[in-house]
């Protein structure tokens, strides 16, 4: 999806993965807003997740609604205002991690009851100059490093940037270290 006219929308709805293959999505440019909605993909190909999955940039608001996927990272934003809801991302179908599930540079972020697990990755969501919020209840979760093929991590990280963290979103190290 790339230039979307200011007062335009695109919304992208139900799309699953072919088996052993990744979804790979780039959004560019967007003065208009873009919805993905329901779109699924749990396993990587043979030789494990390469490369940005969704690629978010320049974008004035994008919104991912029941998104699951996995990749290096997940999502990748630059330059965007983007809405997270109900999103899995980085475990795969068997339940391993399947690397870092979110980096944003430059970005406005606000996620709302994630279930993310970074898989190799010592750092599930990294923030370079970024803003994020995270909501949710118990239920949520962001975890970094997959416990049984990898070294503790960092669920989130920030440089320049802030982050506010609903108390109720477990923050978990795997296997159990400092949150933060």
């Amino acid at each position: 999806v790339s230039g979307l006219p200011a007062g335009r929308q695109f919304r992208f709805v139900g799309f699953r993965a072919p088996l052993q293959q990744e979804m790979r999505i780039l959004v560019e440019n967007c003065a208009g807003e873009v919805h993905l909605e329901n779109l699924h993909a749990v396993e990587p190909g043979p030789f494990g997740p390469f490369g940005n999955s969704i690629q978010i940039t320049n974008c004035a608001l994008v919104t991912m609604r029941d998104v699951e996927n996995f990749g290096n990272p997940a999502v990748n934003i630059n330059a965007s205002s983007v809405v997270l809801a109900n999103c899995r991302l980085g475990i795969t179908a068997l339940g391993l991690a399947g690397g870092p599930c979110l980096f944003a540079s430059d970005s406005q972020v606000e996620i709302s009851e994630p279930f993310f697990q970074s898989g190799w990755s010592a750092v599930c969501i990294d923030l370079l100059r970024s803003h994020l919020r995270v909501g949710g209840t118990g239920n949520a979760r962001i975890a970094a490093g997959d416990p049984q093929f990898s070294s503790p991590g960092t669920p989130i990280t920030a440089t320049l940037g802030s982050v506010t963290v609903d108390p109720a979103v477990p923050l978990l190290p795997s296997p159990v270290t400092s949150p933060a």
